[in-house]
């Protein structure tokens, strides 16, 4: 199958609004069933923020200035554009076009820079700038955003599939194989054992480069081989080991 680049209206797609409440597993179940690169930029991006959030949330003061602006970011970045009447039961705020939305965004994260605080505020912070960026259409600039925080033990795992799915937008392959290789040989915290090589192997797939593809859900498999065999995770590397091979 033949790669293509993204067009400008398919990143400025926002999954944000329909997908925040539906958790991480219901979104590792939807890149397994929809692997096309223009769901992986939604799904990478989703997981992006929503970890950086709920890791926030666990470490933050309450009482943190910065803490306060983040909070806002995330109600901000999750608003809905529409010209109705906000509800007054509604937690979230409205916007009535992209440009006032995005506009308080860049205010926002322009305070939290000022702000200061703990590093996780200022890293969450630079995970919604990068976010921001991409969903602007300005992917290189996304990409350089989120750089920083690749070698981070605790979001690297995440700015790493965040900047793998941006240069693959771009076509720069060999920039995104080796992210995804990188991600495929990290350990931390927050990359589930086998999930590296899993996205290393669903990468050569949407590449079409099926013997590589197969290697690396080998070496995903090898990893997961202790797991009950209705792990999620194991049952999808099964199949597509299986489904690979059966081609071949």
């Amino acid at each position: 199958m033949a790669s293509r680049k993204l067009t400008k209206r398919d990143l400025r797609e926002d999954a944000f609004r329909d997908m925040l409440a539906d958790g991480y597993r219901t979104i590792l179940g939807s890149l397994e069933r929809h692997w096309t690169l223009y769901t992986g930029i939604a799904v990478g991006i989703f997981l992006l923020v929503l970890l950086s959030y709920f890791l926030w949330n666990a470490h933050v003061k309450k009482t943190s200035n910065a803490s306060y602006i983040l909070a806002e970011i995330t109600q901000t970045y999750d608003a809905r554009i529409t010209e109705e009447e906000q509800p007054a039961t509604s937690v979230l705020p409205t916007f009535r076009d992209e440009k006032a939305r995005d506009a308080k965004i860049e205010s926002l994260l322009s305070d939290l820079e000022e702000a200061g605080g703990a590093s996780a505020n200022r890293k969450a912070g630079m995970l919604y700038r990068a976010a921001h960026l991409q969903r602007s259409g300005k992917t290189a600039e996304a990409a350089e955003a989120v750089s920083p925080l690749v070698k981070d033990d605790v979001f690297g795992p995440l700015a790493l599939r965040f900047r793998a799915l941006l240069y693959e937008s771009d076509q720069k392959w060999d920039l995104a194989e080796a992210d995804w290789k990188n991600l495929a040989a990290r350990r931390s915290p927050t990359l589930p054992a086998g999930e590296g090589p899993w996205l290393l192997g669903s990468y050569y797939e949407r590449r079409s480069e099926n013997a590589k593809a197969i290697e690396a859900f080998e070496q995903a498999a090898a990893m997961l081989e202790e797991r009950p065999e209705d792990d999620g995770l194991k049952t999808r590397v099964t199949g597509k080991l299986e489904t690979l091979k059966g081609e071949a």
